[in-house]
């Protein structure tokens, strides 16, 4: 049960600091439209929605939350991607 409580710990830290570094990438260059920020900062707060709801349902499952693990960390590498083509744009 540890694990699955520092897994929604760790969900809630990291799609913070994507979001952070979204308003703080659109701060820093102005050059960045700003629909296209607020367009990818919706898609973290969706994929945290998403992950906070299957992190709620694990229930102790052990593999349940290994899988939930795997797909936590390609969403993330999948949005710092964004992120950085969004940089790229510029």
């Amino acid at each position: 049960m540890a694990s699955i409580k520092n897994l929604k710990k760790e969900l809630v830290y990291t799609y913070g600091a994507l979001l952070d570094e979204c308003y703080i990438v659109q701060m820093v260059v102005p050059s960045i439209d700003t629909k296209e920020v607020e367009t990818l900062c919706e898609d973290i707060e969706n994929q945290y929605a998403q992950m906070a709801a299957a992190a709620g349902a694990l229930k102790g499952k052990k593999e349940a939350a290994v899988a939930l693990r795997k797909e936590f960390n390609a969403s993330v590498d999948e949005l710092v991607e964004k992120i950085q083509k969004l940089i790229e744009k510029k």
